[in-house]
């Protein structure tokens, strides 16, 4: 069975942005066959502790401060829902007709602090990731990391009962709402058992985050924003040739 990916998402209301890379792009644009392994992410800093003024420094009440503690919760948990969100944008990017699916996987945890290692120290990226693949079992895997999270409260920063646009996106700020800017540096890879790099690309995103757009829609937002980002950098735009040029078992 053979697979390639291809976008159908154009960019949710998370959007991207483009930096001087840590981690450089790479790009082969060749079919995988079988099974894709999503590994969990692997977290490279942990998010910010929540900050509990106002934005004149004073001390937020208990009343006030649940809401930045909901939030707190909420970033801790990004990169898991990253990944499930993740492996669904990219099935359903899949082109008509593939047979294989994804599910998901583990890598061993040595392999997991190599990898992590070798994003740390900017270094031997593409061994690390090679050895992870060849040990997670199935024919290829899909890597994800989360470098950083920053996030901001925008009471901490505009007047309660204003209105502003984050990310394209209409919200009140106010108690209740709670809103967050949240800027992430993700990175994905996918990788063949054979230790071919299929693609490695990492990048920021930014999100809303607040009671009315909770972490599922921000998370969705930004898997469908990295796989529209990079499912045309990698097939280019002869991509049924690659699906047609290895045909199903």
């Amino acid at each position: 069975m053979t697979f390639s990916l291809l976008a159908l998402f154009a960019p949710g209301c998370a959007s991207h942005h483009p930096h001087a890379d840590r981690t450089p792009w790479d790009v082969h644009p060749e079919v995988v066959l079988g099974e894709v392994r999503v590994i969990p992410a692997m977290v490279l800093a942990p998010p910010p502790a929540p900050t509990m003024t106002d934005m004149l420094s004073a001390p937020l009440s208990a009343e006030f401060s649940a809401g930045r503690l909901q939030r707190a919760a909420e970033l801790k948990a990004l990169p898991d829902a990253l990944h499930h969100d993740l492996a669904g944008a990219f099935y359903a990017a899949l082109p008509e007709g593939w047979r294989g699916h994804l599910r998901d996987g583990a890598m061993p945890a040595t392999a997991r602090q190599r990898v992590e290692r070798a994003l740390t120290d900017e270094a031997g990226l593409d061994d690390a990731l090679a050895e992870a693949a060849a040990q997670v079992g199935g024919d290829a895997a899909l890597f994800v990391w989360v470098r950083s999270i920053e996030a901001q409260p925008l009471t901490s920063s505009h007047l309660i009962g204003e209105l502003v646009f984050q990310d394209g996106l209409p919200v009140v700020v106010d108690w209740t709402e709670e809103p967050y800017a949240v800027r992430v540096e993700l990175g994905l890879a996918l990788v063949s058992r054979e230790g071919l790099v299929l693609f490695r690309c990492e990048d920021q995103y930014t999100g809303l985050l607040s009671a009315g757009h909770p972490l599922d829609l921000m998370s969705l937002e930004i898997a469908q924003d990295a796989v529209a980002q990079i499912a045309p950098v990698w097939l280019g735009e002869d991509q049924g040739a690659l699906v047609e040029a290895a045909p199903l078992d």
